[in-house]
């Protein structure tokens, strides 16, 4: 689901700025997954600024990020109960074949209680995909729109894939406990 206008605008710009920014710390990943002991090899490099991980770790980033949080609870009526990882990931521009220019198609957590939601940094291409569960069919995708929400069940199958005609795609992907009904 996109929640469109997810953030008021100067919150928007203040995100942007920070991850834009030369003194951002990014870190190289050689594959778009590669957590939990578990690596999936798609060839697919990005950057990747972890805010939360999976023992509570945080960034310095961490509390100017964290506001992501009450929106996402105003928006969609969801109680968090608990954050299971939040980062940041940059992915950058290039001309890959059709066939291997997708992140591995994935799913975060296999419990049905977790949501994922995806924060875009900036306006880009490179959309995010929601499949149904044999990977076949496209359920639902998203455009990268700066300001925009897309979230999803954690236990979907998704991937996206990297910028073609712009030079980068910034999101804000968290993965989090929800209260049960």
């Amino acid at each position: 689901m996109v929640i469109e206008k997810f953030i008021p605008n100067i919150f928007k710009t203040f995100l942007q700025n920070l991850l834009e920014n030369v003194n951002f710390e990014w870190h190289y990943m050689n594959n778009s997954l590669n957590y939990n002991a578990t690596q999936i090899q798609d060839g697919i490099f990005q950057f990747i600024h972890i805010i939360v991980d999976e023992q509570g770790n945080k960034s310095p980033h961490y509390e100017k990020i964290k506001p992501l949080l009450y929106f996402f609870e105003l928006h969609t009526g969801l109680k968090i109960k608990g954050i299971l990882r939040m980062k940041a990931n940059l992915l950058t521009q290039r001309e890959l074949s059709e066939d291997i220019n997708k992140l591995a198609i994935h799913t975060d957590v296999n419990e049905k209680d977790y949501v994922s939601f995806i924060y875009y940094v900036n306006d880009s291409d490179g959309d995010t995909v929601v499949y149904n569960a044999d990977k076949t069919e496209i359920i639902e995708n998203a455009s990268p729109v700066a300001g925009n929400c897309f979230w999803f069940k954690s236990n979907q199958f998704h991937n996206a894939t990297p910028p073609k005609d712009h030079s980068t795609r910034i999101v804000i992907n968290c993965i989090l406990q929800i209260e049960n009904e």
